[in-house]
């Protein structure tokens, strides 16, 4: 099926870029590809070939075929980082076994291609403003099916592709209500790839206030709120109301300290309060999956809410070994396995904590890459993001809120493909926008400025006050260092 999606996919980029232009072909090819399922794939070697890399394959293709057509994105040194995330893990996999062309392309598509792919879709605000209502548009869509499947217990895609839904999915309801995952292979990727996609639908609804389009979109934003929802995971919804607090945090500086110090209060609460937190967590699983078990010769209580922290532990031995360059790909040696207790293998085979797991991967060299990444982005967008303007300003923040609660919520999940090729992507979308930020402080006056300013405000008339539009103003296309 992914032959026949692939060559659907690509006819119809390629009519776009012959007919318009090869950015919007990638636009409009990624944007259809969130409602295809990442399970229709196909796998070559270690390769897994699925809906989003054939189209951030076929977006270099249509930029390539029709060059004169495109506006390529100037170079910052942050695109080395994917590569320098990729070339960790590759190093890695070399060392402790071998490293065929299949893995390599493999690595590519997890860390470099949806990174690609965002900086290829959007180079400017007149990219962004032509994605947004489409992107917008699917992401309520999808946001809707997770709420009918979680109400009804009707996942429209595996019925119509007769397919078996995840176990969590199946069985896993809470409060007699469905885990929604639709095309999707588990309810917290399900939850997160909505999550980190609502931006879209948060930049419409500044459109719908700000610029006069339907006022439907006032209300997409709780529609996405009850899509998460639907999913019945905490963490999607933690990421969602990150980009709510980002929200209140970049524009209304009143509130910046006593947000800081609720964080530090909250944090300390939450820390005095573990104990209590994790029996309210397991008052909604199934007495069933509460019990006893013993690791490192300590009997502790394990329960859903408790396996994240358990995690260490439990891989103490194989973290203290890891060394600089991890163990390549864990989990794909005797060697591996050896480290777990036999009586634990069928609990903790899954890793839910992404930097333990890249840890385990890439050692100190990739893991210390990976927050490079995510340090480096908070810098960057704090320096730049103040000089865009309107909406363009505003997804950046919506997107940048989503990437940072992500990378929290990582600490209780690992970067599964299915929501890593958006948080990639996302990146992707955002570095290139504050490049563009940056291009503008090089022709505008010179000001300090640390993250936003207020929103528009309103005249007498209850009309939106509208704000110089970046667009307008005169770019050299520098990028950022």
């Amino acid at each position: 099926m992914i032959l026949v999606i692939s060559g659907m996919v690509a006819a119809f980029m390629l009519a776009i870029a012959t007919i318009s232009s090869p950015g919007q072909a990638a636009r409009v090819g990624w944007a259809l590809t969130m409602l295809v399922p990442p399970w229709i794939c196909r796998y070559v070697g270690a390769t897994e070939i699925n809906s989003q890399t054939v189209v951030a394959g076929l977006a270099v293709v249509v930029i390539f075929l029709r060059p004169s057509r495109f506006k390529f994105p100037v170079f910052s040194w942050f695109d080395l980082v994917p590569l320098a995330l990729m070339a960790s893990s590759a190093i890695s996999i070399a060392y402790n076994d071998s490293l065929g062309p299949t893995t390599v392309a493999k690595l590519a598509f997890l860390w470099v291609s949806p990174y690609v792919l965002g900086r290829l879709m959007v180079t400017g605000p007149e990219d962004l403003r032509e994605l947004i209502p489409i992107a917008a548009a699917l992401t309520t869509l999808l946001a809707m099916a997770f709420v009918f499947e979680c109400v009804t217990g009707l996942n429209v895609w595996n019925a119509v592709l007769q397919h078996q839904g995840s176990l969590q999915s199946q069985s896993g309801q809470r409060f007699g209500l469905t885990r929604a995952e639709g095309p999707f292979s588990h309810p917290i990727s399900a939850g997160l790839f909505l999550a980190i996609s609502s931006p879209w639908v948060f930049t419409r609804t500044y459109q719908a206030i700000y610029q006069g389009c339907s006022k439907f979109w006032l209300l997409a934003p709780f529609m996405v709120a009850a899509g998460v929802g639907a999913t019945l995971s905490r963490g999607p919804f933690m990421v969602f109301l990150s980009v709510i607090g980002g929200f209140a945090f970049y524009y209304y500086r009143p509130i910046r300290i006593p947000i800081v110090y609720t964080g530090i209060i909250a944090i300390a609460m939450a820390a005095v309060m573990l104990p209590s937190l994790v029996e309210m967590g397991e008052s909604v699983e199934s007495s069933n999956d509460i019990r006893e078990i013993e690791i490192q010769g300590k009997t502790y209580v394990y329960s859903g809410s408790r396996h994240r922290y358990l995690l260490f532990p439990v891989y103490q031995e194989a973290i203290a070994d890891a060394g600089w360059l991890g163990f390549g790909s864990w989990g794909t040696s005797a060697k591996h396995i050896s480290y777990i207790h036999p009586d634990l293998r069928r609990l903790f085979g899954s890793i839910d904590n992404q930097y333990l797991l890249h840890y385990l991967n890439t050692g100190v060299v990739g893991t210390t890459t990976f927050f490079i990444m995510l340090v480096w982005l908070f810098v960057i967008f704090g320096r730049y993001a103040g000089q865009l303007k309107g909406e363009t300003e505003f997804f950046t923040v919506a997107s940048f809120s989503a990437v940072l609660g992500t990378s929290v919520i990582l600490l209780t999940v690992w970067l599964a493909s299915e929501f890593s090729f958006v948080f990639l992507l996302n990146i992707g979308l955002i570095a290139g926008l504050l490049g563009y930020a940056r291009g503008l402080t090089e022709t505008a006056p010179k000001r300090v400025q640390l993250f936003g300013r207020p929103l528009p405000s309103f005249d007498a008339n209850g009309k939106a006050q509208s704000l110089p539009n970046a667009a307008d103003q005169t770019f050299d296309k520098k990028g950022f260092n």
